[in-house]
């Protein structure tokens, strides 16, 4: 299915990849016509490899496993500079996160919507309202979305 913009592509996609325990991100966005971007790389969030470390206090953590699952999107002067998605590397070399709250570790799953995020700025009009107070009614008025507290 084609979509105007690269963005309602990629949101699109990473609807079904939350429902199916994937998350994905775009990179290296180029070929511009008229200052648009015309193809940028789609891949696995948790693509890359992990840096080396510096810290000697505390042990740290990474994410990213290596993955190698990639695709291209393109806006084709054929097809009305409509977006499309061509899957170049269709494996991925992690299991899926099938539990709802593992899906707080992508970090494109996670954060507020518009919605939240007009909720937020209408509560914070109340000085004596705190942080967590808001988080909490979030977390009543949109059960099925997946935010932390330092996302308030």
């Amino acid at each position: 299915m084609p979509y105007d913009t690269l963005d309602g592509l990629l949101d699109d996609f990473n609807a079904w990849g939350r429902s199916s325990g994937f998350g994905f991100i775009k990179t290296s966005p180029g070929n511009y016509v008229s200052g648009v971007p015309t193809c940028a790389y789609i891949v696995c969030d948790r693509g890359g490899h992990q840096k080396k470390s510096k810290a000697t206090t505390r042990r740290t953590t990474t994410l990213k496993t290596g993955c190698e699952w990639t695709a291209t999107a393109k806006s084709l002067k054929k097809n009305d500079r409509k977006w499309a998605l061509e899957v170049k590397n269709a494996s991925h070399n992690h299991e899926a996160d099938a539990d709802e709250a593992e899906l707080v570790t992508h970090r494109v799953h996670r954060g507020l919507t518009d919605a939240m995020k007009a909720t937020v700025q209408a509560l914070s009009l109340n000085p004596a309202q705190r942080p967590r107070d808001i988080f909490f009614y979030l977390l009543k008025q949109f059960p099925n979305e997946v935010f932390t507290l330092k996302d308030i």
